[in-house]
């Protein structure tokens, strides 16, 4: 699950005010990228196990409720369990890892899921368009206007956050605090990107 886009602009915009002269190279997407071949210096996964061979700082929880389109939600608040013979946006199958895939699968009828997106981020689109509910991090559907939150967070999806970077990139002054900016931003705006304490 690729980090927010929209958190990490907000992140690198940050740093940059008081580091103009660091450019940045972003890829985001649901690829694994490879540190340790140089694929990239540093990256943000979604894990609950990190190779051994990388280094990194744990910088948060990717909490996952079901969104729905605002105007036909706000306000509206229940447990995931009663909505499931609502029209649900769901994931491809080549998702089919992913926590929030298995529980729709195993939760949702079949003929109730309306549309299948191959990243969080068509997922999000969906909902935001009207096609279904669905399940999102809310580091993701929080920063979505369209959307509202319509269950408390469900038990059992959520995956801790890493900043990761292979040992060797580390030795790099510029990486080393461009981690350390990453570590208090997500801090100190805790609350607003991931949905709760964590």
């Amino acid at each position: 699950m690729p980090f927010c886009r929209i958190t990490l602009t907000r992140l690198i915009a940050s740093f940059s005010r008081i580091n103009p002269h660091i450019t940045f190279q972003v890829s985001t997407g649901n690829e694994s990228v490879n540190l340790f071949d140089g694929g990239a210096d540093i990256a943000f996964r979604a894990t609950r196990d990190i190779p051994e061979h990388l280094s990194g700082r744990k910088v948060g929880s990717a909490f996952w409720a079901v969104y729905g389109l605002r105007e036909q939600w706000e306000k509206k608040q229940v447990n995931a369990m009663t909505l499931t013979e609502h029209r649900w946006v769901s994931f491809h199958y080549a998702m089919s890892k992913l926590n929030a895939f298995l529980w729709i699968e195993k939760n949702i009828p079949e003929k109730n899921i309306t549309f299948r997106g191959d990243s969080v981020l068509s997922v999000a689109s969906a909902i935001s368009s009207g096609i279904g509910i669905g399940l999102l991090p809310c580091m993701h559907g929080n920063q979505i206007d369209k959307l509202a939150q319509i269950s408390p967070i469900v038990e059992g999806l959520g995956e801790d956050i890493w900043l990761l970077a292979h040992p060797d990139v580390r030795k790099s002054a510029k990486i080393r605090e461009f981690m350390n900016h990453c570590s208090h931003y997500l801090a100190e705006n805790r609350k607003r990107i991931f949905g709760q304490t964590c």
